[in-house]
């Protein structure tokens, strides 16, 4: 991919983020994980909205990672590191984000992830959930057109917000949900988890 292709992407990213409410919820110190971080728009955004946040982007893609690397002006509260969500130990953390990442993977590791993060996150710490809601017709097939094109070899493992909501549940966390940015025909559903 270029790189005008990938800048293109990284603010079009922004653009369909509900940024202020994911910082609205998310703590203003402490440790911050960005699962699946790809280009790292939203973890720069997050370390510049806090200076006592310490935010740290995981993503397998090494290419993707030297772009969001490469997007730091002076930035010294972001990190980006070559992590497996699935396989790597999450640190301690007062908040973990998840945005886009989870209906990329099979129903079992979606399930592993959001247990990881429960347990990694501190007491009264926040798991910020951006998932694709299957009963939204409109904006689910909108997120589906976008994921054939972005990554066109991927599997698709969406779920009901009542899915989300109730595994969420589950294992522990106290869950509200919403879809915001209603203008927009993509997948704006959020989930704010707290321990």
């Amino acid at each position: 991919m270029s790189k005008i292709i990938k800048s293109i992407y990284f603010y079009f990213r922004l653009s369909i983020l509900p940024i202020k409410e994911i910082n609205k919820n998310i703590p203003k110190d402490g440790v911050i994980l960005d699962l699946g971080c790809s280009y790292g728009a939203l973890a720069i955004i997050l370390a510049r909205l806090s200076k006592n946040r310490k935010v740290y982007g995981w993503d397998l893609d090494k290419k993707k990672l030297k772009m969001a690397k490469g997007s730091l002006k002076r930035d010294r509260n972001v990190f980006f590191v070559s992590k497996d969500v699935i396989q790597d130990k999450y640190p301690e953390s007062s908040g973990i984000l998840a945005s886009d990442l989870l209906h990329h993977l099979p129903k079992e590791q979606q399930e592993m992830v959001i247990k990881k993060a429960y347990k990694a996150l501190t007491k009264n710490g926040v798991f910020v959930l951006k998932e694709v809601d299957k009963e939204d017709w409109i904006r689910s097939s909108m997120s589906r057109t976008w994921d054939k094109v972005l990554y066109p070899k991927d599997k698709i493992y969406y779920r009901t917000k009542n899915e989300w909501t109730k595994i969420l549940r589950r294992e522990g966390f106290r869950v509200s949900s919403e879809n915001l940015i209603p203008w927009l025909p993509n997948s704006t559903r959020l989930f704010i988890c707290t321990k």
